[in-house]
């Protein structure tokens, strides 16, 4: 519960910073050495360009399922993409198993992760 409140109250904070306007009087203004362009600032922050956040938001807007699958299969190839589509194959029946089923279940999906 508390990892998904601090988990929305990142992306809130991120959303603000990416919506940020520069300021018109820092356009072009070279005496400022130091302003931080809120592309930049957002860049320090989170260690990420805000174009290539932006156009991962828009890919995932596209197609989520889609874009999640390509995002594990690059990051943990296809036995990271297997165990995620059998979680959530799992997940989605899981609400309507009686507790024995459930437990049955956890310990089959267990053996799964332990033979992968």
């Amino acid at each position: 519960m508390q990892y998904r409140a601090n988990f929305e109250k990142e992306l809130e904070e991120m959303a603000l910073l990416a919506a940020k306007k520069e300021d018109e009087h820092h356009h072009h203004d070279e005496s400022e050495a130091n302003h931080v362009t809120p592309a930049q600032e957002f860049e320090m922050k989170y260690g990420k360009n805000l174009d290539e956040m932006q156009e991962r938001m828009n890919k995932y807007s596209a197609n989520p399922e889609g874009f999640l699958e390509a995002c594990i299969l690059e990051k943990f190839g296809k036995a990271g993409l297997d165990i995620w589509k059998q979680s959530q194959e799992i997940s989605a029946k899981f609400e309507l198993m009686s507790e024995s089923e459930k437990s049955s279940t956890e310990k089959e999906f267990s053996d799964f992760l332990k033979s992968a």
